[in-house]
C-alpha cells in the first residue's frame, strides 16, 4: 500500500521520529542542515553564479541559509554546547560542488 503523501514538516517529523537507529537520525540531520547551512554561506558568490537563472533567487536562498546557520549556532542543545546533548565531531567531507 503506497505511503499517503506528507507536507514537508510531516516528512521531516517522520523521519526524525522513526528510525531504527533511534535518536541519532536526529543527529544526523541536524548536522547535515548546519552544513548545508554552512556550505551556502561559504560560496554566496559561486552560488549566485550558479543560480543566476533558477526559479528561486539566489539572495533568498542565501538568506535562508545565513538564517538557519544563525539559529544553529544559537543552538544549546543540538550542537553541543549543552551537557544533555549529542555532540557528535565527525570528520566528513565537504559536499562536492555539484551538490551547492
Amino acid at each position: 500500500m503506497p505511503k499517503k503523501s506528507q507536507t514537508n514538516v510531516e516528512f521531516i517529523v517522520d523521519m526524525m521520529e522513526h528510525s531504527r537507529f533511534g535518536g541519532l537520525v536526529q543527529a544526523f540531520v541536524l548536522e547535515g542542515v548546519a552544513r548545508y547551512a554552512n556550505q551556502c554561506v561559504s560560496n554566496a558568490k559561486s552560488l549566485r553564479k550558479s543560480m543566476k537563472n533558477h526559479m528561486v533567487h539566489p539572495e533568498a536562498w542565501i538568506g535562508v541559509a545565513t538564517e538557519v546557520q544563525k539559529k544553529c549556532n544559537e543552538s544549546e542543545v543540538a550542537f553541543g554546547r549543552s551537557p544533555t546533548s549529542l555532540n557528535l565531531m565527525l570528520s566528513i567531507p565537504e559536499l562536492p560542488d555539484y551538490m551547492i
